[in-house]
């Protein structure tokens, strides 16, 4: 038994969560925005929701974690940044960055360019996986089969390059991807890391789904090595991004 102390703080925690889920029945509904007022971020971001959905199947809100998946492999509109310049180049289902009230995705674009981060589609597979451990829900997998496997497991799988990492992004820093010629993209730790989570739970939803789950297996342990030899240096210390994509402009280096 949890001291009482930390039931509570567990309890407001959940709380917060449920509230800060739409229930309107519209384009929006199920989605988690990343705070409540006063904070001025109501708007739902991918990795935010990620772990809000991680957390309500670990304590047992299912349906509310089913709800916030729906939302994003159904209602939710993907897909705007196929331009193969932003590095996917096909149809997706999770957003690169955050979705308006309706929906709708958007990235926030300024004169350094858009946010294209690839850590959520990762992190959504987690919380897929982390939702049907704690549900038993495999229907799940076959009513959302292809937004869950074609256009997220499989994209996230070919977002590797020459490096064996994932592309380089704007990840969790949010670095703009180009400013007058200057790119803000690296091969962040953080992306190589979630999706390697990511493909890992993608190759259990998959045995779930009865579907072929090696390939993924393989792009997993792929994509190990490949953090083990660019993002460990002489030391055994993981870094941000490799030495290759450092740059004596930016303040971040």
């Amino acid at each position: 038994m949890l001291p009482l102390w930390e039931q509570r703080v567990a309890r407001q925690s959940a709380a917060f969560i449920r509230m800060a889920q739409v229930r309107e029945e519209t384009g929006g509904k199920g989605q988690i925005l990343a705070s409540l007022p006063p904070g001025g971020w109501n708007i739902a971001w991918v990795r935010d929701m990620a772990y809000a959905i991680v957390g309500m199947a670990r304590a047992g809100h299912v349906a509310e974690a089913k709800e916030a998946l729906t939302f994003i492999f159904e209602r939710a509109q993907a897909g705007t940044y196929t331009d193969p310049k932003w590095g996917i180049g096909k149809p997706y289902r999770v957003s690169v960055c955050r979705y308006f009230g309706n929906g709708a995705e958007e990235s926030d674009v300024t004169s350094a360019g858009p946010n294209i981060e690839f850590d959520g589609f990762g992190l959504m597979l987690w919380a897929i996986e982390e939702y049907v451990r704690a549900s038993g829900d495999t229907a799940f997998l076959a009513a959302q089969e292809a937004a869950i496997f074609t256009e997220t497991a499989d994209i996230l799988a070919g977002l590797t390059d020459a490096t064996g990492l994932i592309k380089a992004d704007s990840s969790i820093w949010e670095l703009h991807v180009d400013d007058d010629g200057y790119n803000g993209k690296r091969h962040f730790a953080y992306t190589s890391a979630t999706a390697s989570r990511g493909l890992t739970a993608a190759g259990y939803l998959a045995g779930q789904a009865g579907k072929p789950w090696t390939v993924y297996a393989t792009a997993t342990a792929a994509l190990k090595t490949a953090i083990g030899l660019q993002l460990v240096d002489k030391d055994g210390v993981l870094v941000n991004f490799p030495p290759a994509d450092r740059s004596p402009k930016p303040p971040e280096n």
